[in-house]
């Protein structure tokens, strides 16, 4: 009995392991920021909130540059939780740039794909119409042509 509780246990810790990753923002109240991840630019223009997402790694060293040349660049550890989304505010204290932890969400679904209620089953359907006339110049291949 012991030995099935393990092994399920077990299985269980590597399917946690491969699941979805985890998602953080970086917000900055100081200005636009670029954020590097284990020294890749993850963003292109710099912004005040920068989302980086489906994190493997459950700890990762971020940088973060500020686009005005004056202020500090931050350098830290951040954790990751794989399928929630962490927001951590860049925040000085005591001279020193730290990233706090200012909210924890869970991921619902992607963001990248809008959710359709009543998805169409046995093809797509469209509401928009086209009419072509026939074009008998159509080019023949030449393999088809000999």
């Amino acid at each position: 009995m012991l030995n099935k509780i393990l092994i399920m246990a077990t299985m269980f810790c590597s399917a946690a392991s491969f699941g979805q990753g985890g998602n953080v923002i970086i917000a900055s109240g100081d200005g636009n920021i670029f954020v590097f991840v284990k020294g890749i630019k993850q963003n292109s223009i710099a912004e005040t909130n920068v989302e980086i997402t489906a994190i493997a790694d459950t700890s990762l060293k971020f940088s973060v540059l500020f686009s005005d040349s004056n202020l500090d660049s931050i350098k830290g550890n951040v954790k990751v939780i794989p399928g929630k989304e962490l927001t951590y505010k860049l925040t000085k204290n005591l001279g020193k740039w730290e990233f706090i932890l200012i909210s924890t969400e869970p991921i619902i679904g992607t963001t990248d794909r809008p959710i359709i209620p009543n998805p169409p089953t046995g093809g797509v359907e469209g509401t928009s119409t086209s009419t072509t006339k026939p074009d008998n110049n159509a080019i023949v291949s030449p393999s088809i042509a000999k």
